[in-house]
């Protein structure tokens, strides 16, 4: 936990830790408390004391507190819901067994296997795919679910928890659940995970064939999850996140795909300030550097596919014409070509052109 390059800690870091398990109140007092840094996080970060104990990393944030002898730590992941729940007592921790380290050490080694299994099997909803068994479970109770035999059958292949990992074998049920017939009037207050079923599923079949290169059932999915499956949420931010990240992921599948009008087109709605425009800057700065584009004519294709904006459906589903491209995005607020163009042309990327 403190400083886990060296082999063995300082004498101001052995004194802060036997401080922190014999008698934390001395904490305030002690000075180095001020300068208790942990040197291989990516970035630097400090020990903060407000009300709680705080350490705070790139990726978790923890919370320390003690009572009766037992230290108690809840580390909250940044990028999920996942959280880390820690206990033990004071007492049994021997002078040469630094169990915080040890602590430390072991998240550092779970997260580095999770991110690796994140650029091998890209997958947007990590923390909602199990969500589908909880749907299952909903409808399996109810006709004409239940005497759905093939249904039946696919349930039962899963019985574990599903991840990022497993989920891959089972791309015959995901494409499945995307034909079940579900009226969402009938579930809307009863399952947010039966309303969501076709989405998680689709969006999941999406990143699946992305992660093992099948750029045009990719795209297929994507296309499906954004437009006939959205995601259901109470409220628009995650809707709209959901959204961004599958119009972004568009333009990625489009790049393996040698369809550069696409790949740039589908960046284009994410300069409009529903919170994607870094990365959609960033990315069309990369693709124009890689692909040598005339910024002159670019800006030029931008300006004429304003007037092309279409509310083809009326919920949230718009259409405009790139380069001769139909390109599709959601948005939870309501467009006009004034205000596309507005949106995107007070851009610090647009006004780069």
């Amino acid at each position: 936990m403190v400083d886990l390059d060296k082999p063995e800690l300082t004498a101001k870091q052995l004194a802060y830790l036997s401080a922190y398990t014999k008698n934390p109140s001395a904490l305030a007092k002690d000075e180095y408390f001020k300068a208790f840094k942990y040197h291989t996080f990516t970035n630097e970060t400090k020990l903060e004391k407000g009300d709680d104990l705080i350490l705070k990393d790139q990726n978790y944030t923890t919370y320390f507190t003690i009572k009766n002898n037992l230290i108690y730590a809840i580390g909250m992941s940044k990028t999920s819901d996942e959280f880390i729940f820690y206990k033990f007592d004071t007492k049994v921790i021997p002078n040469d067994d630094y169990l915080l380290i040890q602590m430390e050490k072991n998240r550092k080694v779970k997260w580095a296997e999770e991110s690796k299994l994140r650029d091998v099997f890209p997958l947007y909803h990590d923390v909602r795919i199990d969500d589908i068994r909880t749907a299952l479970y909903y409808l399996l109770r109810e006709e004409p679910y239940k005497s759905d035999k093939k249904l039946m059958e696919y349930a039962q292949n899963m019985r574990q928890k599903l991840d990022r990992s497993n989920i891959r074998q089972l791309t015959t049920e995901l494409d499945y659940f995307l034909d079940l017939k579900i009226d969402e009037k009938a579930w809307k207050y009863k399952s947010d995970e039966v309303l969501n079923l076709k989405h998680t599923s689709a969006h999941a079949l999406a990143d699946i064939y992305f992660g093992s290169a099948s750029y045009k059932l990719a795209e297929k999915f994507f296309l499906r999850s954004l437009l006939d499956f959205k995601l259901f949420s109470a409220g628009g931010s995650n809707a709209q996140k959901d959204a961004n990240r599958l119009i972004y992921d568009l333009s990625k599948v489009y790049e393996k795909l040698g369809k550069t009008d696409e790949m740039i087109g589908y960046l284009i709605p994410l300069l409009n300030g529903n919170g994607s425009i870094g990365s959609a800057t960033e990315l069309l700065n990369t693709y124009i550097e890689k692909n040598k584009t005339d910024k002159q004519s670019l800006k030029k294709q931008i300006d004429a596919s304003f007037e092309t904006l279409d509310n083809i459906r009326g919920d949230g589903t718009y259409t405009f014409i790139f380069n001769g491209k139909v390109i599709f995005f959601y948005s939870v607020f309501s467009k006009t070509e004034s205000s596309f163009r507005k949106e995107v042309t007070e851009t610090d990327f647009y006004k780069s052109l």
